[in-house]
């Protein structure tokens, strides 16, 4: 069993900003465990086209804007000629909105959002991020600390103990 202070449940952008706010801190008693055998979460990004997430909003994120700035990672303006289309649902139509409905700024970065993830991922020492580890179940046991059991594609049982447990994963 591996036992840590804090253990960080997802490996997406939240979660490795996270581990990259508390080595920034000083805080190194830590793991980060993901799922999946790659990082990133929503964030994906293909032969240098986003698939997942792939606009940032200057004006509504001045903290991340912040962040860029600081893993100097560079950011362009987007195309902003012509309409945009949202699509609410899959069983709904598309909804067409011209541009005076979106005027505020948007970003994206170069080489992709995935740049942003590698930029965090190098800033975490190897060791402290773990993935192919779906979480199971977490248990608090009679001591207090936190009992997380994982699984991997192979089917190897691990568990970990902590004090403390910050879950990263998207709302469903």
């Amino acid at each position: 069993m591996i036992s840590t202070k804090i253990t960080i449940i997802g490996g997406g952008l939240s979660g490795l900003y996270a581990a990259y706010l508390l080595e920034q801190a000083g805080i190194t008693d830590y793991v980060l465990l993901e799922a999946r055998n790659r990082l990133g979460g929503r964030i994906y990004s293909n032969q240098g086209f986003d698939l997942g997430a792939a606009w940032i909003w200057p004006d509504i994120n001045p903290e991340l804007m912040q962040l860029l700035e600081k893993l100097e990672l560079t950011a362009f303006e987007q195309n902003e000629l012509g309409d945009i289309l949202i699509e609410k649902s899959l069983n709904s139509t598309p909804i067409r909105l011209p541009k005076q409905f979106y005027a505020t700024q948007f970003m994206r970065l170069v080489n992709g959002m995935d740049s942003l993830i590698q930029a965090l991922k190098q800033q975490i020492p190897t060791h402290k991020i773990i993935t192919d580890q779906q979480v199971l179940d977490l248990t608090i046991q009679a001591s207090g600390l936190v009992k997380i059991t994982t699984n991997s594609q192979t089917r190897k049982v691990s568990e970990y103990q902590a004090q403390h447990v910050l879950m990263a994963l998207e709302q469903r």
